[in-house]
């Protein structure tokens, strides 16, 4: 996924880049602001196209996961309703994007810059949004695999779930706190207030296991 949205930005940023240099000059900005909106409706549409794959695989690999710790040998049903949910979520990494977009133009006319000076304010939005590329990666794919994996323990009838952390020192004190309250009911909510690793975490390493009492 990394590598996904890492050739997504760079490839948005061309596309941004060659709308906002069509004239040498921008007169207002309105001019320099519809060059670039126009475009947004299929950067949309291009982000599920290249996202959509990896997060089909993350999703059936996390029923894959719940389905081998309940024990349970079946074909795996790909949960498609969970992988619609997570690219419409994904599709907040454009707005964000856009929204930075626009300030920076709003900005870059109201300080009387050149088009020049405007597409290096946007060159920098990008060198930070690939930079984020490796913590999204991260935390949509704990996300989606926790998330796939509970949805096949209330299918599956679990009474049962437990938080499992990395077990190292990385491991921040609320996920530590989860796994110390032991078993909860599935579906239940955990100290963090969250039902599954990676629900609201950033760079989570956890993961959802059926808790199977000896």
């Amino acid at each position: 996924m990394k590598k996904k949205l890492y050739n997504y930005f760079e490839m948005q940023k061309r596309a941004v880049l060659r709308n906002l240099t069509k004239t040498a000059k921008a007169e207002d900005y309105n001019d320099v602001y519809s060059r670039v909106n126009d475009m947004w409706d299929k950067e949309n549409k291009e982000l599920v196209k290249a996202i959509t794959p990896v997060m089909k695989t993350v999703i059936e690999n996390g029923q894959e996961f719940g389905l081998e710790a309940m024990g349970v040998d079946r074909d795996i049903v790909l949960n498609q309703g969970l992988i619609l949910q997570k690219m419409n979520k994904l599709s907040g990494i454009n707005d964000t994007i856009w929204n930075q977009i626009k300030m920076n133009i709003h900005e870059g006319v109201r300080e009387g810059e050149t088009i020049d000076d405007i597409a290096n304010r946007i060159k920098d939005v990008y060198s930070l949004a690939k930079k984020r590329a490796t913590t999204i990666a991260r935390t949509e794919v704990t996300s989606g695999m926790n998330e796939a994996a509970l949805e096949e323990y209330k299918e599956n009838g679990v009474p049962q779930v437990e938080w499992l952390t990395a077990g190292d020192g990385d491991v921040r004190d609320e996920h530590v706190a989860n796994a110390a309250v032991g078993p909860l009911p599935v579906g239940s909510t955990f100290p963090s207030g969250e039902t599954y690793p990676g629900e609201s975490s950033v760079n989570c390493r956890c993961s959802l296991s059926p808790y199977i009492a000896n």
